[in-house]
């Protein structure tokens, strides 16, 4: 695999992590797929910590998956939000979650200049 060209990025772009077992990568793969259905636009990198998951039909989903250095461990998704590959905004999708909605392409307008982190609240029925 290339290692990243970060002229290559866009300005805004969404990571997706997904570690430790298979089912959470097949997951993530679902989420980025959710996105793209919405918003097609959208820029998708993937971290994985098993290479071997990867199939080719696997970059037509996400922009750009990385397979390097990712910790094998239950939370690689905080080691993987300080490698952002984007200049400008970053939104962290979980594997297990699916867009359901087109206002996903306005979610990079929800965080300002003033602010650094957005969390969304977690809603009982999650």
């Amino acid at each position: 695999m290339n290692k990243i060209n970060p002229e290559e990025f866009p300005e805004n772009g969404f990571v997706i992590v997904a570690s430790k077992h298979e089912r959470f990568y097949k997951a993530a793969l679902e989420c980025a797929e959710s996105v793209k259905l919405f918003y097609p636009e959208a820029h998708i990198t993937l971290f994985t910590d098993h290479e071997e998951w990867v199939k080719p039909t696997d970059w037509n989903i996400a922009d750009y998956i990385i397979t390097w250095e990712v910790p094998k461990h239950i939370r690689a998704k905080l080691w993987a939000l300080s490698q952002t590959p984007y200049k400008g905004k970053t939104c962290y999708l979980d594997a297990d979650m699916l867009c359901q909605h087109e206002d996903i392409e306005f979610v990079f307008d929800q965080l300002t200049d003033d602010l650094d982190l957005i969390f969304t609240k977690i809603r009982p029925y999650n």
